[in-house]
């Protein structure tokens, strides 16, 4: 009997017929129940695939309302940056007369940007408190939109569901006062025509004391290859090299450079000094010159030139006789160097020791002493107090001669001293007046800088979706069978998911701030004038400052604030704006953050414990409450704070709602070129359709009973 057993199942040919069809039997069962297993996990699957998208739809409101926040407070900075700008290259424009009329200009258009700016402030402010409060519903319904949308009729799949932004509450966004922005404004307007006349007084005393400059310049070495005294100490004492520079511009040249050149002149015609022949009046004539060089060498020791922003410009140019009256005037008519003797029982002054006419020397003598005493002229070196004015005249009258030139240069730094000295006391005046404004500004704006848009909307921690398939999943799969049992069906599942925000890249946020303004020009005439092309210029600097920090502005000084526009004599445009410069280098402005944040799936754990409020709590805390439901779940709660919250502020986002709008009061046409508006999405999103999500949301409660426990 056993072995007949075994050969109904098998024998030693190999499987039987009837142990063939039971291991097909047990095979076809375990495929089939396998296929129905996967069947149904891909339904349950599904709805966690929906539930996370969901959650990323949610939070990616929150993304965007923090790009939002992002770009306001980056218009914002940008005003505060370019009311200093602004006002700053106007103050700077008013220090040069042909550039006065675009100062002015600037100045009311700071006044201008300095009330846009608290319009802006309040207005962004009051919009984002507006958009938070509803940023939760906002947040629902683009979540029950990514439900709905997963939905596939062919297929028999129905979803339903919603968001939850965690914590439910933003924090109020609240602006304040720019304290001390109306006295300044009021303070640089007075002050803007009397700087203008004060500028254009110092520019006038600057022309004058530059003109006297000038004239030194040609005297000294400008002139050339013309008469000067470069020309005229090259050819007369064969100067050359360091020595004897040669300057093509005034503007490197210097006084000082005239006061050496004649001092080596001088030094070098002593050194060179010699009779051209044997003649007695050649010899006189010679000792004459060169009593002369060194009389003119210890003048030029006394002479000086001091030239600096703190003493100003002082100098002393000793000036050469030019006649015999002047000569008496100098040492050259007092000093005793000139031999005496006597000649027919009078004493006898001669021009040197060698002279014919001496016998005996019986002492020296001076020219003034000759005069007084009436003494006769010698017969054959001829000496009179008119041969020592003789040697000065001959190269002081004519232009052929050193002294000439130098006499010029010398006689110009005089009255270029006198015009530096007035130049300087009125510049003195402008400069305090300048540095106090820009001094204020700097407080103005570093106040301003501190006053940014700061947001801690709903779902800074997260997102929490919820997701329902009330749709019936047959256990058949679309095919029936009698391996597996098929009468039962896959009733109502619910999926739970959460996201968060990560740090992204910062490069969209800084290509949104920094393109801002592009296109402006073409929309805005007015902007290709040369005041909105100005404005147009600091603004870019501004808003390319918020992701770049101070250099960015910087560099925009220095394009608007260009030294080749303020070039002028007196040099109070480049000196002030080098004040403005420093004044925004003090403000030590940094580089704002610009990372973006994009939602990513997290688990919701980690949300809930972050947020840490009640209802977070309550879901952490009750793992049974997929089994609650009616008027007292959580659902039901955070459904009825959704509607009154969200629903009661959707009415404010309606139409073309702007966050703010930026215009340009300058412009004469007043045109606003610039909004700050929602996304389509949330302007599309009507009352009626969020009471109806919510009604239909609330309509499944009932149908949750007995489902699984969330685990």
């Amino acid at each position: 009997m056993k072995m007949g057993t075994r050969s109904l199942l098998f024998d030693e040919r190999g499987f039987s017929t009837i142990g063939m069809a039971l291991a097909m039997i047990i095979t076809l069962a375990l495929i089939f129940t396998a296929a129905q297993v996967q069947q149904l996990s891909s339904a349950s699957a599904e709805i966690q695939e929906v539930a996370d998208s969901a959650a990323l739809a949610a939070e990616n409101e929150v993304a965007q309302f923090y790009l939002l926040a992002q770009i306001c407070d980056a218009v914002l900075l940008s005003q505060t940056l370019a009311v200093m700008l602004t006002y700053g290259a106007g103050l700077v424009f008013l220090c040069v007369p042909f550039m006065q009329g675009l100062g002015q200009d600037l100045l009311a258009i700071g006044e201008s940007l300095l009330s846009a700016r608290s319009d802006f402030y309040k207005a962004a402010t009051q919009s984002l408190n507006t958009l938070q409060d509803s940023l939760p519903f906002l947040a629902m319904g683009k979540a029950s939109l990514v439900i709905a949308a997963n939905a596939n009729p062919h297929l028999g799949t129905s979803y339903a569901g919603l968001g939850i932004l965690l914590p439910l509450q933003g924090q109020d966004i609240v602006a304040s006062d720019l304290q001390g922005s109306e006295a300044l404004a009021q303070e640089i307007r007075q002050s803007g025509d009397s700087i203008a006349d004060e500028a254009r007084k110092v520019e006038e005393l600057a022309a004058e004391a530059n003109e006297a400059k000038e004239r030194a310049f040609m005297a000294d070495c400008g002139a050339n290859p013309e008469y000067c005294m470069y020309q005229r100490a090259s050819t007369l004492a064969g100067m050359t090299g360091s020595e004897n520079p040669l300057y093509s511009t005034v503007d490197t040249w210097s006084f000082s450079v005239a006061l050496q050149r004649a001092r080596a002149y001088y030094a070098k015609r002593y050194e060179q000094e010699a009779p051209a022949s044997d003649d007695v009046m050649e010899q006189a004539r010679s000792v004459l010159r060169k009593n002369f060089y060194a009389f003119a060498v210890d003048q030029m020791q006394e002479g000086y030139v001091h030239e600096d922003e703190a003493r100003g410009f002082s100098a002393n140019f000793p000036l050469m006789p030019k006649n015999t009256e002047e000569m008496k005037g100098t040492v050259l008519y007092s000093q005793e160097v000139y031999p005496l003797s006597e000649l027919n029982g009078k004493t006898v002054m001669h021009a040197y020791d060698g002279c014919p006419g001496i016998g005996t020397i019986a002492g020296r003598g001076s020219l003034a002493a000759r005069d007084r005493k009436n003494m006769p002229e010698c017969p054959y070196c001829h000496l009179t107090s008119a041969s020592m004015g003789k040697v000065a005249s001959a190269s002081t009258a004519i232009e052929n001669g050193f002294e000439y030139h130098y006499n010029i240069v010398a006689e110009a730094a005089k009255e270029y001293q006198e015009k530096q000295g007035d130049y300087q006391q009125e510049a003195s005046g402008v400069k305090q007046t300048v540095s106090d404004l820009m001094a204020s500004l700097q407080s103005l704006v570093a106040q301003g800088a501190s006053q940014r848009i700061s947001v801690s909307p709903p779902g800074r921690v997260g997102a929490l979706a919820l997701v329902f398939s009330t749709a019936e999943v047959s256990s058949e799969g679309g095919y029936s069978n009698g391996f597996v049992k098929s009468s039962g069906t896959l009733g109502t599942r619910l999926a739970i998911s959460a996201a968060t925000l990560a740090p992204d890249s910062s490069e969209g946020s800084k290509t949104v701030i920094t393109s801002l303004l592009d296109g402006l020009r073409d929309r805005v005439p007015w902007l290709s004038s040369t005041q909105g092309s100005t404005l147009l210029q600091i603004w870019s600097a501004a808003l390319g400052s918020y992701g770049s920090g101070q250099e960015a502005l910087v560099e925009g000084v220095r394009q608007v604030c260009s030294k080749s526009k303020l070039l002028s004599a007196s040099g109070l445009g480049p000196w002030a704006a080098d004040k403005l410069q420093s004044a925004i280098e003090a403000l030590g402005l940094q580089a704002a953050d610009l990372s973006a944040v994009r939602p990513v799936v997290v688990n919701s754990y980690h949300v809930l414990a972050a947020d840490g409020s009640a209802f977070s709590s309550q879901v952490l805390s009750a793992r049974s409450w997929a089994l609650s439901y009616g008027e007292g779940t959580l659902l039901s709660t955070a459904l009825s704070y959704l509607t009154y919250q969200g629903v009661s502020q959707l009415a404010s986002l309606a139409g073309d709602f702007a966050v703010a709008t930026i215009g340009f009061t300058g412009s004469p046409s007043g045109d606003q070129v610039l909004s700050v508006v929602l996304p389509s999405f949330i302007r599309g999103m009507s009352a009626d359709a969020a009471n109806s999500l919510v009604a239909r949301l609330g309509s499944l409660f009932p149908t949750l009973s007995g489902v699984r426990q969330w685990e």
